[in-house]
């Protein structure tokens, strides 16, 4: 068994028929519900390059989302934020640091915290086993906030945004 990109399984093994259907040893299903992660909004460059927001793995039920930023400052404490609405909030407005076009375009409903390592820092989620969670969507983004030799925060931007469907199969 094999799961592609698009979310189906391939199955192979020593079978002539699936579902009442002809099949010489090779089948697949395709979930009822597919898993989604959808780039959004552009972010703004920090000190590390351009901010760049992408999922590892795609949302399903039962399963842990992996996400991953780069372009990041060498060295940022990284908000992670996840909300179940979108929006357009100047980063300015919210930090003294935020820098000048940066936009919180997630309703900060849950965020976490890691650290920046070589202009990357990387998120898990776990998502419950639960059904009612199948088709919900929920956006995320990160935010580095770019620290000193002497931990001052000095600037904050934010990568581009993931809109994300939970999925089953």
């Amino acid at each position: 068994m094999a799961q592609l990109s698009n979310g189906e399984l391939a199955v192979g093994g020593q079978f002539s028929g699936v579902g009442g259907n002809p099949s010489e040893r090779v089948a697949r299903y395709v979930p009822t519900c597919v898993a989604t992660a959808v780039v959004g909004a552009a972010g703004c460059p920090s000190s590390g390059g351009a901010n760049t927001f992408t999922a590892i793995t795609l949302p399903w039920v039962g399963a842990t989302l992996e996400t991953q930023g780069t372009g990041m400052p060498s060295f940022a404490l990284v908000g992670v934020v996840t909300g179940f609405s979108v929006g357009s909030t100047p980063l300015s407005s919210l930090l003294p640091q935020g820098q000048q076009g940066c936009l919180l375009r997630v309703s900060p409903d849950y965020i976490e915290f890691s650290l920046s390592s070589s202009g990357m820092a990387s998120s898990t989620l776990d998502l419950p086993n639960t059904p009612a969670l199948v088709g919900a969507v929920f956006h995320q983004q990160m935010i580095p906030i770019e620290v000193d030799a002497a931990l001052n925060f000095v600037a904050a931007t934010a990568t581009n945004s993931l809109s994300m469907r939970v999925g089953s199969l």
